[in-house]
């Protein structure tokens, strides 16, 4: 043969049957013979010369070709194949067919594949020979151009990484298997970034078992869930973020050997983002409950090992049938994370004795799905139950106390008599479950507790019939029920003694029956008056026998109401109703559409005067029977407001008869204020006046007379007489609960106000005279002085202030022409009885301010400029002040130079910043250094927390105490110390310890 016996490769024998089929006069029925060797992209070539040329052509057969589809556009028509897999894999040789009469060689070791079509619709592209790998990371914009994979044929694939990625609308049609028995890397082969990919062909049947890397592989792939748990993915190590945004997929991969498995949470570097990020591997994505059980079931029971594995399962929620292998897991190093457990129905029960038995009551019935569901009986055994009513039972080795949880189709719980449930202790959750009906739910669980903080699934339940029926210790919240879908309440809180819960906020619209719903309930008083009882036709019992029980059903529209009555057992009868809620209800029922021949039992409540008409019309226009107390006295009611008070309050009172306002006109009222804390009658008291402005009564506290430093509770009292109702009710009363929020300390100086606001005013008793004090912040003392307002700064509480730095020092004030002047503060006020515990910063606190200017040149000292003083003129008493908080005293006294208090028993144990605090500069030309007068002891004072004493003594001239006893071991600045102190000459002064550039005086 022509060619017969030689080493002529596939690519060279595609390009001559491609280049001999375009030759013009190509003779007919040739015969050649090329051997074994086969033909690939030249296909179509070779089929035109043995078809209409007739030749007989001997060679090895078609070449299986690897052919997918494109769509090149007119605005983009050139497709871009990407390579780029690495020096790793052999090099390129393969003829391409692409589909529009070009069929090319391509070589080397990155090849640039690229093609410009001048017809536009889908390519079939055709690939034979050497072709290891296809990176689509690298065809940029072309990307999108490739459609599906029609078949994979003979190529032996090496590397697949990035094969599709980013190509989002891919399809496999192909009815083979691509050969992966070289391919070690599955690295982001479908990955999308943007996660819009909607490729999800089957490709279960791909051998996969010498893969090693499949990281990120279909992440971003949305759309896929084909069933690969038949994988062999025995060899992978990396399955970095292999599922991350796959939100479809939904597969049990209990099957999968992960023991090899070292990574599946990917950490990295991501597209863009340059800093490394955690990519976990179901990131925003996750199994069904069902098959997360099953891979974690299937997992564990391969692993055996300890490992340090993180897995991240998104969203998947596991169920108790897992926990064993959860915890098997976690045991064994793995980190897992997930959207946690399916919230069982977590219920306590308690066995008093060996071998003892529980049996949970599920009652059933065709209204209901059929249970089917997984218990954990909480000694290690783990049940299934199906049926219509399998009523599970296990039996206990050991006496205890058991959680037990149940996960599952489970729609109901009912016992079928007293006694079923004495084991059960305590409702602990009540989980995912959806229930379908709670009618006796709990019903004489008399020894169960409500521990649940959240609420059942209620939607699709009708009825809480007898729930709570005698469950004498459930006492909860659940306000935040859905309950719209209820049309049954009936006998719910009957006999639950202990419940007073919140349930103000229910939807009863639906609701039909609430017949006893709360008989018996002895503690129950919660305000229902806002509920929609629109539907209920049954009230019979409802609240008889709830014995705390006073809430005004006044805007209940019962219109709809049947039955009230239950044989003698009344609606309200056995309340507490009182005088007003029921007065008030007979009202409002009496403006309604009443039904007709009903019978309301309030059992021995009375009615008010205002309320007989009302009575009256509900009897005579609707034919009603209403057994009550008759008519009795006016209840009166009193509050007082505010809660807060000082000297010139004024204390509001609602004195209230039938809810109605007392003004005195038409009855006689008579006041008494009583000390509370000794029952002597308050000095100073004048009663109060009523305001028929705002119809109230009025108490002005101005004249009290109060001994107590800290205020006063005192108890008001009324004494009400209605003569046309010979109606007299004394010892009305409210204990003002209110006390003055300024006292003096017990060392009988400071003021104190630590409870009261800012800006209230409030008083004390100083030398048997009330003087009233207005507590004030930091801005308020500016405020004042910036107003010259300083007598009000002696009134002033300062409680809770923490800085006073710079408070009196002169103010710099900058004028319009471009200048500045400075306001001297020649406060000299009492301020000893400030409140300064609280503060931190006294620094410059009373401090002058020294002023440069330019002048001319001294004759001896030959300086241009000059320096002036504004002192503070302050010297009052602060002995009593307490300091102990203070940490920076700097400057406080500087250039004070009328400051000499006593103020040896200060407390600066905190203070670390003593710079310049009795520094003294006089004026240039008068006094070079000025005249200090600061000359108090204090040698007893702890400065062993102080750091800074530079110029502490500076030109103090008068100073001359003893301080040798001073512990400065802290101290590191005290350059200047005593500089210019003229008369300090005690011949000891503190020794420095750490000290860097101490500095003796002289």
């Amino acid at each position: 043969g022509f060619l017969q016996g030689t080493s002529f490769s596939q690519q060279h024998y595609d390009l001559l049957l491609h280049n001999w089929n375009k030759l013009e006069g190509l003779p007919e029925n040739v015969t050649f013979n090329v051997g074994d060797t086969k033909y690939g992209a030249a296909s179509r070539a070779h089929d035109n010369l043995t078809g209409f040329k007739g030749w007989t052509i001997a060679d090895g057969g078609r070449f299986g070709m690897f052919i997918s589809l494109w769509e090149p556009t007119s605005e983009n028509p050139t497709i871009t194949i990407g390579t780029n897999n690495g020096p790793e894999v052999t090099d390129f040789d393969f003829t391409i067919d692409w589909g529009d009469g070009t069929v090319e060689r391509f070589v080397g070791d990155n090849p640039a594949i690229a093609h410009t079509y001048t017809s536009f619709g889908t390519k079939a592209v055709r690939i034979a020979g050497t072709f290891p790998g296809m990176n689509s990371a690298t065809g940029g914009e072309n990307i999108s151009k490739v459609k599906s994979v029609v078949l994979w044929g003979e190529i032996a694939w090496e590397d697949m990484t990035s094969m599709f990625a980013g190509v989002n609308e891919l399809t496999n049609t192909a009815q083979d298997t691509p050969d992966l028995s070289s391919v070690s890397s599955m690295k982001k082969m479908f990955f999308s970034p943007d996660a819009q990919s909607s490729f999800n062909s089957d490709i279960s049947d791909w051998d996969v078992s010498v893969v090693t890397n499949m990281e990120l592989m279909f992440a971003g792939a949305k759309a896929f869930n084909q069933d690969i748990s038949g994988w062999d993915v025995g060899s992978v190590t990396n399955m970095g973020g292999m599922f991350a945004s796959t939100t479809a997929f939904d597969q049990n991969l209990g099957n999968w050997d992960i023991r090899n498995t070292e990574t599946f949470d990917y950490f990295g570097t991501f597209g863009p983002i340059t800093v490394p990020i955690d990519i976990g591997f179901m990131l925003e994505a996750g199994l069904s409950t069902s098959n997360y059980d099953s891979t974690l079931i299937g997992w564990a029971e391969k692993v055996t090992s300890n490992s340090d594995i993180d897995v991240s399962f998104g969203n998947s929620t596991r169920s108790i049938i897992s926990t064993s292998s959860y915890n098997s897991l976690t045991d064994l190093g793995w980190t897992i994370n997930d959207g946690g457990s399916t919230n069982e129905f977590p219920t306590r029960w308690q066995t008093t004795s060996t071998n003892e038995t529980i049996t949970i009551p599920t009652g059933g019935g065709s209204e209901i799905s059929d249970f089917d569901f997984t218990i954990d009986w909480g000694d290690g055994t783990l049940e299934t139950y199906t049926g219509d009513d399998p009523d599970p039972s296990h039996s206990y080795t050991t006496a205890d106390t058991y959680t037990i949880m149940i996960g599952g189709v489970f729609p109901k719980m009912e016992p079928a008599a007293d006694g079923d449930l004495d084991q059960l202790v305590s409702l602990e959750s009540w989980g995912s479950v959806q229930w379908e009906d709670m009618t006796r739910m709990f019903a004489w669980a008399r020894n169960m507790n409500y521990n649940a903080t959240d609420e059942p699934d209620l939607n699709n339940v009708t009825s809480l019939a007898a729930m709570f029926f005698s469950a004498e210790k459930v006492n909860a919240d659940l306000n935040e029920w859905n309950t719209s879908t209820i049309t049954d309440m009936s006998f719910m809180f009957d006999g639950a003694t202990a419940f007073n819960g919140d349930i103000t906020g229910w939807n009863t619209s639906n609701v039909s029956t609430m017949r006893d719903m709360f008989q018996f309930a002895s503690s129950f008083n919660q305000d229902i008056s806002s509920w929609d009882v629109s539907k209920v036709t049954d009230l019979r019992n409802m609240l008889n026998n709830a014995s705390a029980f006073d809430q005004n059903l006044g805007d209940w529209q019962i219109g709809s109401v049947e039955f009230m009555q239950a044989g003698s057992q009344g609606f309200l009868e056995g309340t507490n109703l009182s005088i007003v809620n029921y007065s008030s209800l007979l009202i409002k029922w009496s403006e309604q559409t009443l039904p007709m021949n009903l019978t309301l039992d309030v059992d021995s409540t009375n009615y008010s005067s205002k309320t007989i008409e009302s009575r009256q019309k509900i009897i005579n226009d609707f034919n009603w029977t209403i057994i009550d107390g008759g008519l009795g006295l006016s209840e009166i009611t009193m509050n007082v407001t505010p809660d807060s008070f000082s000297l010139n309050s004024v204390l509001s009172i609602e004195l209230l008869g039938d809810e109605s306002p007392l003004s005195g006109e038409n009855e006689i009222i008579s006041w008494k204020a009583t000390n509370a804390e000794d029952e002597t009658a308050l000095v100073g008291f004048s009663a109060p006046a009523y305001n028929s402005d705002n119809q109230r009564w009025e108490l002005i506290t101005k004249g009290f007379q109060v001994a107590n430093p800290h205020g006063v509770k005192f108890i008001l009292e009324a004494t009400v007489e209605i003569p046309e109702l010979e109606v007299i009710e004394s010892g009305i009363s409210d204990t003002v609960k209110l006390y003055n929020n300024f006292y003096i300390a017990e060392n009988g100086v400071t003021i104190k106000a630590p409870d009261a606001a800012i800006n209230e005013q409030g008083f004390v008793i100083i030398d048997g005279e009330i003087v009233i004090h207005t507590k004030r912040d930091r801005a308020g003392l500016d405020s004042l002085l910036k107003r010259d307002k300083v007598s009000e700064l002696v009134t002033s509480v300062t409680t809770g202030i923490t800085d006073m730095s710079n408070l009196f020092r002169p103010v710099q004030i900058n004028l319009s022409g471009g200048g500045k002047e400075y306001i001297r503060r020649s406060f000299n006020q009492d301020i000893s009885s400030w409140d300064v515990s609280s503060v931190t910063d006294m620094s410059g606190m009373f401090s002058g301010r020294i002023i440069d200017y330019y002048c001319e040149p001294h004759f001896f000292y030959g300086t241009a400029f000059c320096h002036n003083l504004l002192s503070v003129p302050f010297n009052q008493d602060i002995s009593n002040w307490d300091v102990s908080n203070v940490t920076n005293m700097s400057e406080m006294f500087l250039n004070a130079d009328e400051f000499n208090q006593d103020i040896s028993s200060w407390d600066v144990s905190k203070v670390t910043d003593m710079r310049a605090m009795f520094y003294r500069k006089g004026s240039f030309f008068s006094d070079i250094f000025g005249r200090s007068a600061f000359n108090a002891d204090i040698s007893s004072w702890n400065v062993s927390s102080v750091r800074n004493m530079a110029s502490m003594f500076y030109g103090s001239n008068s100073f001359n105490q003893d301080l040798s006893g001073w512990d400065v071991s802290n101290a590191t600045n005290m350059s200047h110390m005593f500089y210019k102190a003229s008369s300090f000459n005690n011949g000891s002064r503190p020794q420095a310890g750490k000290l860097a550039d101490a500095e003796s005086a002289t």
